[in-house]
């Protein structure tokens, strides 16, 4: 890289920012665009040609796969320039000039700017093209993904799409493409160009699309946004003639072809006045008619969820890219997860799904009842409070499984906020969304200054893109949020639309058993295809109907009744009509049948939905029976845990049965057994349809043999005490997990009132769940209590570590996350696919979330409720893991995290880049503090990703450079100082122009073949290594063979000692005297020192003349330096001949020294002295390094030939 290349802008210099178009510009502009981004999936590949920084600033011709008209001329390639922006035709160089100019520019025609700035796709990041579509509807995508700037203080993500009509889009994602530091616009020449925005802030941000386009006859196309498919697939479409201004060509008369993206959909005319032909495929064909005026309505259908648009064609103009909104055909909502903050915690969940987890703080830790992020009371309810007095940026963010919901699934975010005292634009929230659990986010909002809101106001967002299984949101301030300045966030709400439009089918449950003395409960639950709980919706009204099983008729004299609050009425003998209210998923009704008999219940909705056969059991009224009671209420027992006695909390219920036999008089229940009875018991495992071998359930502690479903034969006596009332009261539990129902039978003998006879009696079906989810590291190592960067190595990011996923029973109250992991049960019944796993980061403090090798899993019969699995994790630090199970049969289960996994470290480190350059042409002077050192060292993972949490205290590796000489086998790396380095987000990076390689005391060198490199040691145990070693400085011979690189190359140059030297001279005083004054390189001990004549850099300072003998009458004064502009400090008042004037710089190694003759009389000595670089010094007389000298002698003459030796001596 150069030298410096800051951001050194014109000061005092009027800079015209503002969006700005030349008379006659061929392109304009419209920034109300629809946005949609667009997918390209080929890496360019930078051709490093003609640049002085390859990759950084670089270019690749690509096809674009049409003709693109383009500025009057059609061109079938294109230029893609590093720095966002697009050229066409001949290679300006354009993507040498990194730093951005306001329109017009010259050099910079046949351009697209889409966001020039100086970019570095060296550093990170994807530049991607793809071309899609058929014609004439082609268009070509170049997309700049997650691009660091060269300073990398932040990422962008920006993107063109150029249309075969030759309009052309820009589009930015989320990051800091803001406009504040880049150019966009368009070129066609210097005088047609069209400039959005030069270095102006907030000119763009996420969510912005720009369509430039040239005043032409077109059609623009009106529709509503989307299609509600409960209600309807079909939706009305406006097709508007255009002239070039967008008023609207009343007299067209011609023919269209308009066609929808999807390539399918019916079309049919709504109120046109010509004629629609539907040709099949989503296309129709439509003749405009006078009447028209221009404009006709017809009508689009599609059956399934999509997004689509349209396209229209006459032959000569296409649509408007400005007027063609999406369409997208969705399903209802059935579905939410929310927070309305009342529970005065970060826990709250108020929605029919579960949060993954509890709002998470960053850079901020002081939980909900204290600091900048709290829960606190506005306006009489709770809120979230976002603040910043630490200056850092703080929020949080909670995650959401929204896994397994189909394509065209509408997934809405919203919430209600308030602004309090906010003083400036930079005082904001920002709203984030992410669909990769944190390793990228995308902005959807700012909830910014100045101002403040008397009330709350609501926003809502589509999510549907982000939607996985951990789809995250976040709430982060601005650093400058402080003081007063506050932002109030409530009602949180992420809400699901589902393909059911309603519900799939209806679930029937009871007692089985009933007596024909009292009615019996009946459950009816609404369910969706996966038989989950599902809203059938507000009004949705059923009909139940109790069928006769001996007749297959209605059973007449089976009534039903309701004693709730809901729409009930009886409709005839054995049916009866429901109403749904809003929210209501279930009701229980009561179905009596005094002449006894067995009844099957049917039911159907207005939607044609009904009862699931699996969930549909028959009922039987009998003159008596045992009868199951839950809190006094019959066939009521609710979804228990796992080795809990059902007695004890959460879901404490008191269990107990009684006999009940109906009075043949008066048809009234009456107590069939009291006191003492032995009753036999016995468990029927409905799903799964078997009882797992040592699994018991117990009744009054007695235990209970299970049985498979449908075949329920072993039965287990068990003493019991019936009350006066006929009830006896036990405990109960079950150890493992599933739907059951209990089963229970008692022989009573004769008595005077009644011949022995044989009671049967069995419970509701009822689900057992787990208490929990116990996610854990399995080995030791992987455990990490302190949670920092001290903790042992689990496995390098992006290895395998082992992980235990089982589901466990109850052990006591108020058990959660890793309380599972100590000393609960297994519960090897539990089968349950799709359960995500996600990771939560615990340190480094606010560091990126990486991704797991597996997200989701399934526990399977053979896993018997307890998976191994090896998972691997993407990123450096301490992370906890969270396992998110799905619903299962039907019930809501919590979320399980994991104690502390870590430590992970880096699995290799790599040298992204690295230049060496030389500080004075072709060589750097031993001492010059001017060699540069580029260097970019990236912590990966062991796909080779950089791992961004490798900083701070994670960050133990040593950087350290090396050199050697050829291949002398000598480490000269200690002699280079001056290019400091540190980590940062996994980057380990030197920048240095001012490096500098050392002098020894004594001259040595030259180094002509000086290779440079770097060693990094992970002060980890050695386990995570520098790839790409090719060189170790400290051995001779090819390192490779002998298996011992240690060090990766960055690059070579040239570094020699060197000194300015200034030799003595003699002469007439009548004459100007020349010293001779070079600067010389030592060449080793056979050449010593020679002129360099390679010298392009060194820049002498001032000269000084000295008396050396105060005798001989001659004064430095009666001499000068023939000089101009007295560069010398000691110039003659005169500017000597060109020839002689002073140098300070070299020509081939020499400089110009010439002094005036003092003349007639003025002989003597005068000494010298020229001011060098501190590293052209040289020591001279041994009392170390010092600037150069040296003898002027005037008055000496040549004595003849006679003279046979002379020797000068310093």
């Amino acid at each position: 890289m150069a030298m410096w290349r800051g951001r050194c802008r014109a000061i005092g210099v009027l800079l015209l920012c503002a969006c700005g178009m030349v008379q006659g510009a061929t392109y304009k502009y419209d920034d109300t665009a629809p946005f949609a981004w667009e997918t390209a999936s080929t890496d360019v590949n930078w051709d490093r040609s003609n640049t002085s920084y390859p990759v950084d600033d670089d270019k690749d011709v690509v096809n674009i796969g049409f003709n693109f008209p383009f500025g009057g001329t059609t061109y079938s390639q294109v230029r893609i320039l590093s720095n966002g922006i697009l050229q066409f035709g001949a290679d300006q160089a354009l993507h040498r000039d990194y730093e951005n100019e306001a329109l017009p520019h010259s050099g910079g025609d046949r351009a697209i700017y889409v966001y020039w700035d100086d970019l570095n796709p060296g550093r990170g990041g994807t530049v991607r093209y793809s071309m899609y579509g058929s014609s004439p509807h082609r268009y070509f995508v170049v997309s700049w993904d997650d691009l660091p700037n060269y300073d990398y203080t932040g990422v962008y993500n920006l993107q063109v799409v150029l249309y075969e009509d030759g309009e052309f889009k820009f589009q930015y994602g989320n990051g800091n493409a803001t406009g504040d530091s880049a150019t966009i616009g368009v070129q066609v020449n210097g005088s047609d160009y069209t400039q959005y925005s030069f270095d102006r802030s907030n000119a763009v941000g996420a969510g912005t699309a720009i369509v430039f386009y040239r005043d032409r006859a077109h059609f623009a196309l009106s529709v509503q946004s989307s299609v509600n498919l409960c209600r309807s697939n079909a939706v009305n479409v406006t097709v508007t003639r255009h002239n070039s201004d967008h008023s609207v060509d009343t007299g067209y008369t011609g023919t269209v072809d308009i066609s929808a993206s999807t390539g399918n959909g019916s079309w049919a005319n709504v109120s046109g006045a010509g004629t629609l032909t539907d040709l099949g495929g989503g296309v129709a064909r439509y003749v405009f008619a006078a009447g028209d005026n221009g404009q006709a309505i017809l009508q689009f259908g599609y059956p399934d969820p999509v997004v689509t648009n349209f396209h229209v064609n006459d032959g000569s103009a296409t649509e408007h890219h400005v007027e063609d909104p999406y369409l997208t055909f969705r399903y209802g909502l059935t579905d939410n997860a929310a927070d309305d903050f009342e529970s005065g915690d970060f826990v709250g969940s108020t929605g029919s799904m579960s949060w993954a987890g509890d709002w998470i703080e960053f850079n901020e830790s002081d939980g909900a009842s204290a600091g900048d992020i709290a829960v606190v009371s506005d306006g009489g309810s709770q809120v979230l409070q976002l603040r910043d007095n630490d200056g850092g940026g703080e929020g949080v963010y909670r995650e959401i499984d929204l896994s397994g919901h189909p394509s065209g699934t509408l997934v809405t975010l919203s919430l209600d906020y308030r602004r309090s005292d906010l003083d400036a634009t930079t005082d904001y929230a920002a709203l984030y969304v992410s669909g990769n659990g944190g390793s990228t986010w995308r902005e959807l909002d700012r909830f910014t200054g100045p101002g403040s809101d008397a009330t709350y106001q609501s926003v809502s967002y589509d999510i549907s893109s982000y939607a996985s299984s951990n789809t995250r949101i976040r709430l982060r301030t601005s650093s400058s949020l402080g003081g007063s300045d506050e932002i109030y966030i409530d009602n949180v709400d992420i809400g699901i639309r589902t393909p059911t439009c309603g519900i799939d089918h209806y679930a029937v449950s009871h007692g089985a058993t009933g007596v024909t003395c009292e009615a019996s409960a009946i459950t009816l639950t609404a369910h969706d295809g996966s038989h989950g709980s599902a809203e059938p919706g507000a009004g949705t009204r059923v009909t139940l109907t109790a069928i006769d099983t001996d007749s297959g008729g209605v059973a007449a004299d089976a009534s039903w009744s309701y004693t709730g609050g809901g729409s009930f009425a009886v409709i005839g003998g054995g049916q009866a009509e429901y109403e749904f209210a809003s929210g209501e998923t279930s009701v229980q009704l009561w179905l009596s049948r005094p002449a006894g008999g067995t009844v099957n219940i049917n039911v159907l909705d207005a939607n044609g939905a009904s009862e699931f056969v699996d969930e549909d059991p028959d009922l039987s009224f009998e003159p008596s029976a045992l009868r199951f009671y839950a809190d006094g209420v019959p066939d009521a027992i609710a979804t228990q845990l796992a080795g809990k006695d059902f007695s004890l909390a959460p879901g404490a219920q008191v269990v107990s049965v009684r006999a009940v036999e109906t009075d043949s008089g008066s048809g009234v229940c009456g107590s069939r057994i009291v006191g003492s009875q032995t009753v036999e018991f016995a468990l029927e495992c409905v799903e799964p349809t078997s009882c797992v071998a040592g699994q018991t359930a117990t009744v009054a502690g007695v235990a209970v043999p299970g049985n498979p479903s449908g075949s329920v034969n072993a039965y287990q006596a068990v003493d019991l005490t019936f009350d006066a009332s006929g009830i006896a009261t036990f405990d109960m539990a079950y150890s493992d997990v599933g739907e059951v129902i209990v089963h229970a039978r008692a022989i009573l003998p004769a008595t005077a009132q009644h011949a022995e006879t044989q009671l049967y009696g069995s419970s509701n079906a009822f689900v057992v769940v787990p208490a929990g989810l116990c996610v854990e590291a399995t080995d030791p190592a992987s455990a990490c209590a302190s949670g920092d960067a001290s903790c042992s190595i689990a496995a390098a990011a992006g290895s395998g570590f082992d992980v235990n996923v089982r589901a466990v029973g109850w052990e006591s109250a108020g058990e959660s996350d890793t309380d599972f992991c100590t000393g609960n049960a297994t519960t090897p019944n539990f089968r349950l696919a799709g359960i995500a796993l996600s990771a939560q980061p615990v340190a480094p403090v606010g560091g990126a979330t990486g991704s797991l090798g597996i997200a989701s899993v399934d526990l399977a019969a053979a896993d018997s409720g307890s998976l191994n699995l090896t998972q691997s994790y993407d990123e450096v630090g301490v992370v906890r893991i969270t396992a998110t199970p799905p619903n299962y049969l039907g019930e809501a289960l919590s979320a399980s995290q994991s104690a502390n996994i870590g430590r992970f470290i880096p699995d290799h480190f790599a040298l992204a880049s690295g230049s060496v350059t030389a500080g004075c042409g072709a060589f750097t002077y031993m001492a010059q503090d001017a060699l540069g050192i580029d260097v970019v060292l990236e912590a990966r993972n062991l796909a080779g990703a950089r791992t961004h949490n490798y900083r701070d205290a994670f960050a133990k590796a040593a950087v350290l450079l090396v050199a050697e000489d050829g291949d002398a086998g000598t480490d000269l790396g200690s002699r280079i100082s001056g290019a400091p380095g540190s980590w940062n987000n996994g980057l380990f990076s030197i920048s240095s122009g001012n490096a500098v390689f050392a002098r020894n005391a004594g001259a040595d060198g030259p180094y002509d073949a000086l290779q440079l490199g770097v060693r990094v040691a992970d002060n980890d145990g050695g386990l995570t290594l520098l790839s790409g070693r090719d060189m170790n400085a400290a051995a001779s011979g090819d390192c490779a063979t002998a298996a011992n690189c240690d060090a990766a190359t960055i690059g070579s140059t040239v570094v020699r000692y060197g000194r300015v030297n200034l030799g003595n001279a003699h002469g007439s005083e009548l004459l100007d005297l020349a010293l001779p004054l070079r600067v010389e390189t030592y060449r080793g001990a056979s050449q010593g020192f020679v002129v360099e004549d390679g010298d392009a850099c060194t820049v002498l300072g001032a000269v000084s003349l000295a008396d050396l003998d105060a005798s001989d009458g001659l004064l430095p004064s009666e001499t000068c330096v023939w000089d101009s502009l007295n560069l010398s400090g000691v110039g003659c008042a005169l500017a000597g001949q060109p020839a002689q004037q002073f140098t300070t710089t070299p020509t081939s190694g020499l400089f110009t020294l010439n002094l005036q003759a003092p003349g007639t009389g003025n002989s003597g000595v005068i000494g010298a002295q020229v001011d060098a670089p501190l590293w052209l010094e040289f020591d001279w007389t041994g009392g170390g390094d010092q600037d150069p000298s040296a003898r002027a002698t005037f008055g000496i003459f040549n004595r003849g030939n006679d003279l046979i030796y002379r020797r000068e001596v310093r």
